[in-house]
């Protein structure tokens, strides 16, 4: 078996898995990417997909990290993102669902946007009436922009086929959170694609 000190797994196949193993070949490491979706090993830098078991991922790789925040509850990515060797284990286990997210860091104390729970049209009415825009994220399952809703000053949501699901809203900080609510001025109603964590 060649040396597998200087290896890394990061499951999920997107853009900042890519950028990790850009990253981590400049410092003399190999760091291959899993694609949950299409159940295959991208290695480095490279778009050639290639099968892989459980045994081999143990043999190669003495760490795994994650790219992303959820994972599909089956197969080989969530035993990988389940096993000791994952380091985002305990991350895993929180950042999934937003609600879990933003209620930790209240208890802990750590600043954040101010936030609220939707669960009914109304919630979305006194949001709106607290904070002016606001972007409405879903709970859980957004991620590449994906359950991300900007709504501002006389904009509407229709309520729950636009939300799959409760999701908290936040005022626009001065720096890019995981619930930034809707730019000044505030923009009417619009679905938007962008990052969770860093609104374009």
């Amino acid at each position: 078996m060649e040396n597998a000190i200087n290896r890394v797994l990061v499951l999920g196949g997107g853009q900042l898995g890519l950028m990790m193993a850009e990253a981590g070949a400049r410092l003399g490491l190999v760091v291959d990417r899993y694609d949950p979706e299409r159940a295959v090993l991208l290695p480095g830098t490279s778009d050639l997909p290639v099968p892989i078991t459980w045994e081999e991922c143990l043999q190669r790789y003495p760490v795994i990290t994650v790219e992303r925040e959820a994972f599909p509850d089956t197969g080989l990515s969530a035993r990988l993102a389940d096993s000791e060797r994952c380091v985002a284990r305990g991350a895993l286990a929180v950042i999934p669902d937003r609600f879990d997210q933003k209620s930790m860091l209240d208890r802990l104390g750590i600043a954040s946007a101010p936030w609220r729970t939707l669960e009914r049209a109304e919630d979305l009415s006194a949001a709106m009436a607290e904070f002016s825009g606001v972007v409405v994220k879903a709970r859980s399952g957004g991620y590449d922009g994906r359950g991300t809703w900007i709504v501002g000053d006389g904009g509407r949501l229709a309520w729950p086929a636009c939300v799959p699901g409760p999701g908290p809203p936040a005022p626009w900080p001065p720096w890019p959170l995981p619930f930034a609510p809707a730019p000044t001025p505030p923009l009417p109603w619009r679905a938007r694609t962008c990052s969770p964590s860093r609104p374009r």
